[in-house]
């Protein structure tokens, strides 16, 4: 128990350190020409329909990994200390598994979903709704929908022509995040006319929009009261840098703490191995690599299960210390 303990004041300390840090950062080091248009993984060419795997469960709650669909990311998009010949030793002829995944959490009759994957909003097959069915669910059925950020690869399940999918969902939030995207946070088209929302920007805001009342600011710390829950902690640690309100959830109390990172890495074995490696997505690099370094040494150290939304399905494992990085042990 004292462990235990100690594991969730440290939670809060990161919590509150990565806040701190990255809201005095400054400006961000280097801010994605793309950002916010979604993490592009290229789709892969394997048809096969990987069904939903359970990853984890803890005094009765349970963690689903969901592949909305597979894909790929390129090394072109990665930067940071490595040389390239270095980098590209993680590859496999330029290339890297990184599809898109969602997370599901059933517990004591509730259903809760982690992110939503694509949807309609870019073109390819979508996964979510046919995986959601075939473990019995109808969309009616999600009480709740936490997001890690807003980008599209991660927000388009949620709406069908600016229409709800999910009817009776809560929708959880950063504050940062939601204000971000509710912001100014358009793109200028090129030839000096008038600024218009980014693609991104405008699903944001159909999404918040389509949810009107239902969606709820989060602003870290414990999320159990926001949806309704008590027999399990479940926590938003702010990890800023991917975007301005990027979140990664923790849940459970005992061993194994499951972190599900949402964006923190996109090519696996690199950024485990280099965390000062970056995608091209990182609208914050220098914020983005700090959260990286802090989190995967509180996983290592408190020998937590990680998933991740562009880790390959089923998008969990450890992270173990490894020289100047780390190592990742994909789940069995």
């Amino acid at each position: 128990m004292r462990k235990t303990n100690r594991t969730v004041k440290r939670l809060l300390l990161l919590a509150a350190c990565l806040a701190a840090v990255i809201v005095n950062a400054g400006p961000a080091s280097r801010v994605c020409a793309a950002a916010g248009e979604g993490d592009g993984a290229a789709p892969a060419q394997s048809e096969d329909k990987l069904r939903p795997v359970k990853i984890w469960e803890q005094d009765g709650v349970e963690a689903l990994a969901i592949q909305d669909r597979p894909g790929q990311m390129d090394v072109a998009l990665f930067s940071g200390p490595a040389a390239p010949a270095e980098r590209a030793g993680y590859f496999k002829d330029g290339k890297t598994e990184a599809g898109v995944n969602a997370f599901l959490l059933r517990a004591h009759g509730r259903n809760i979903l982690v992110d939503t994957g694509f949807g309609r909003a870019a073109p390819g097959e979508s996964r979510l709704m046919e995986q959601l069915a075939w473990l019995g669910l109808a969309p009616e059925d999600l009480d709740a929908v936490l997001l890690s950020h807003m980008h599209t690869d991660h927000i388009g399940g949620l709406v069908n022509d600016g229409l709800r999918v999910f009817p009776k969902a809560k929708l959880l939030v950063s504050a940062v995040e939601l204000d971000y995207w509710q912001g100014g946070q358009e793109q200028a088209q090129k030839g000096g006319k008038a600024a218009v929302p980014s693609p991104n920007v405008t699903l944001a805001r159909q999404v918040i929009a389509a949810y009107g009342e239902d969606v709820r600011k989060f602003y870290g710390g414990p999320l159990n009261d926001a949806l309704e829950l008590e027999s399990i902690s479940i926590m938003a640690l702010p990890a800023f840098g991917h975007t301005p309100g990027h979140t990664v959830f923790s849940l459970g109390a005992g061993e194994p703490r499951l972190l599900i990172l949402g964006d923190l890495v996109h090519a696996v074995d690199l950024q485990f191995a280099i965390p000062q490696e970056c995608a091209a997505y990182d609208q914050d690099q220098r914020a983005a690599v700090f959260v990286r370094e802090s989190v995967l040494s509180l996983a290592a150290e408190t020998h937590a299960m990680v998933a991740g939304m562009h880790i390959p399905f089923p998008g969990a494992g450890y992270a173990l210390k490894e020289g100047k990085g780390f190592r990742f042990v994909p789940l069995e």
